[in-house]
């Protein structure tokens, strides 16, 4: 018969050193414990393969020695392990009804990333599925879902864009105050995040010093970073999402849910419009004409509103979009001179269910203050 020997180890984890039977050594990381050793028997043919070694050091992760404990829910059980290259997945099987916290996956992804991180796997990929249940969820689905009260400052109306859950603390719906950084475009990105790798979404990074990078980066810059520049006047346009409804509409021009009145004019001079044009008309001094984007909404909540159009040189400065919500109506001057080929944050408001041009659409005019520019009406 081969040994595996395994010694205890304390650190802020307990590490553990493992001998593999072909004399291959790895080390498991569990909530601190005592140190101590223990011989566990393996098979004569043991092939230690790639997946074959992370199998068994899953498999001891989750069944701890005797007297001693693991993040992991009892009863978890483990179904396979994928290896490719410099990736690895674990797919878990968890007792029907498990729910976990935040601390409690906190645990185990630092247990499974501290143990996998020392064979410079570039992406670990963690998914786990009920007993019952064929489809496989991210972790973090194991987490109930809780209502989060609003602040004493957010109260929950439906007015001009406060809310409670469905937008970043403090987001509003109204035009970007006049302060120190007004006039200026901000781009932010916040670092690594969550991406798509063999049909499996994975963070880029394990955890460190009791922190995931991909996550917590991505949340300080939604949440904070953005709507401390937004309120000292800027345009901020964040690489990653800020918006986290998970509901998307768009409307661009000739599509269900957009009209126009007076004169407006097709185009594809400017290359990377949406869709298969854009349409711009001439501006007026009065209003002569106006583009209407009246999307249907899935649901009732609070949505980010963003514009896409070309930017140039010909378009106008001052061009005025109204949001028409739950709320009310909001104006939007956006300088369509620069800024373009993005998705340009307009606020978030709250919408009701349907279609209601009066109070869920996006409306812009040609009035403006120079006659030979034109404004584009694109998507919204």
């Amino acid at each position: 018969m081969k040994y595996l020997r395994i010694t205890f180890v304390w650190t802020m984890l307990c590490a553990i050193s493992m001998v593999f039977a072909n004399g291959e050594e790895a080390r498991l990381f569990y909530p601190g414990q005592d140190s101590f050793d223990l011989e566990i028997r393996s098979t004569d043919d043991l092939r230690m393969t790639r997946d074959l070694r992370e199998e068994n050091l899953i498999h001891h992760l989750i069944h701890p020695p005797e007297g001693y404990q693991t993040a992991f829910p009892r009863g978890t059980g483990l179904e396979k392990v994928e290896v490719s290259d410099s990736e690895v997945y674990i797919y878990l099987v968890f007792p029907e009804k498990t729910i976990l916290d935040e601390v409690g996956l906190a645990l185990i992804f630092d247990q499974i990333n501290k143990t996998m991180l020392q064979f410079e796997y570039d992406v670990i990929g963690v998914q786990a599925r009920y007993e019952e249940d064929r489809r496989w969820k991210t972790l973090d689905k194991f987490i109930p879902e809780e209502p989060v009260p609003a602040k004493p400052f957010e109260p929950d109306t439906k007015d001009a864009g406060f809310g409670t859950r469905s937008h970043p603390p403090g987001s509003v719906s109204r035009p970007t105050p006049s302060r120190g950084l007004a006039g200026k475009s901000i781009f932010i990105s916040s670092g690594h995040g969550w991406r798509v790798s063999g049909g499996r979404w994975s963070t880029q990074r394990g955890l460190t010093h009791n922190l995931v990078e991909d996550l917590h980066t991505a949340e300080i810059a939604a949440y904070y970073l953005n709507q401390y520049l937004w309120n000292a006047g800027a345009r901020v346009y964040p690489v990653r999402e800020r918006d986290i409804n998970t509901n998307k509409v768009i409307v661009e021009n000739g599509g269900p849910g957009y009209s126009t009145t007076g004169e407006w004019i097709s185009s594809t001079s400017a290359p990377k419009y949406w869709g298969d044009d854009y349409e711009y008309a001439h501006v007026s001094t009065t209003e002569t004409a106006v583009a209407s984007f009246t999307p249907e909404i899935p649901e009732d909540g609070y949505y980010g509103v963003h514009l896409w159009y070309t930017a140039s040189p010909n378009r106008a400065e001052d061009a005025t979009f109204t949001v028409n919500h739950a709320g009310g109506s909001t104006e939007w001057v956006q300088n369509q001179q620069k800024d373009g080929i993005n998705w340009v944050y307009v606020g978030t408001f709250y919408f009701e269910e349907g279609s209601n041009p009066e109070t869920g659409s996006v409306e812009l005019s040609n009035k403006g203050s120079d006659t030979s520019q034109h404004v584009i009406a694109d998507a919204v």
